[in-house]
C-alpha cells in the first residue's frame, strides 16, 4: 500500500489506529478490537471490557501483536511465471524471525526451481519493499541453499537461508523454505 500510496502513512505496528476522523484496523480479529474501541470512545472502557466478555473475546488494546509488523514482510512473494503450483504452506515466526515452507507442483527439475527460486528473489528484492535497496544478498552455499542477508528500511540487518527440498513420494513436488531473521 506505501509503494501505491506514498502520500498515505502506513501504520503497520498497531492493530487500530483511531486520527479522530479515520478509524483502521490492522486485519480480521483486529477489525473486533476496532469496534471495541468505537464502543470505548462512545460509552467508554467498561463497556467495551463488557461486550469482550460476552463475547469470550479476550480483548487486549494495547496488544503488540501485529500481522502487519511479522517479519514475513521481509520474504517477497515468488513468481515463478506459471511454471510452479503452490498447494500447500506452513507458516511459523513473529516480529523478529519468520519460517516458511511452501509445497509446489512443478515440472521442473529441483536445479530449475531452486534456479527459479533465486532469479524471483532478485526480481522481488530489486523492487521497492520493507528492504533497504540494493542491501539484499543471495548466495550460494550448497546444491539447493542460498544464504541470504539484507537490511530493512530501519538499517536493521536480516540474515536467512533460502532451500529446496524433493517430497520422496513424487517427483514434481518440492518444498521451498525460507527461513529470516533478525540479526544481533
Amino acid at each position: 500500500m506505501s509503494r501505491t500510496y506514498p502520500q498515505i502513512k502506513v501504520v503497520n505496528d498497531q492493530r487500530v489506529v483511531d486520527n479522530g476522523k479515520i478509524l483502521t484496523t490492522a486485519g480480521l480479529s483486529a477489525g473486533i478490537d476496532g469496534a471495541l474501541h468505537m464502543v470505548a470512545v462512545l460509552d467508554g472502557e467498561d463497556a467495551a471490557q463488557t461486550i469482550a466478555l460476552m463475547l469470550e473475546y479476550n480483548w487486549q488494546p494495547d496488544n503488540s501483536y501485529v500481522r502487519g509488523a511479522m517479519a514475513d514482510q521481509f520474504i517477497p512473494d515468488l513468481d515463478f511465471n506459471n511454471n510452479a503450483e503452490l498447494f500447500d504452506v506452513r507458516l511459523k515466526g513473529h516480529k523478529n524471525r519468520w519460517e516458511t515452507a511452501d509445497w509446489y507442483k512443478t515440472k521442473l527439475s529441483a536445479t530449475e526451481l531452486f534456479g527459479a527460486v533465486q532469479t524471483a528473489f532478485q526480481k522481488a528484492y530489486a523492487e521497492q519493499g520493507p528492504w533497504g535497496r540494493g542491501s539484499v544478498h543471495v548466495t550460494s552455499s550448497g546444491p539447493m541453499k542460498a544464504d541470504l542477508r539484507f537490511d530493512d528500511r530501519d538499517g536493521h540487518h536480516w540474515q536467512g537461508t533460502i532451500t529446496v527440498e524433493a517430497v520422496p513420494a513424487d517427483s514434481h513436488q518440492f518444498v521451498v523454505r525460507i527461513a529470516t531473521s533478525r540479526a544481533g
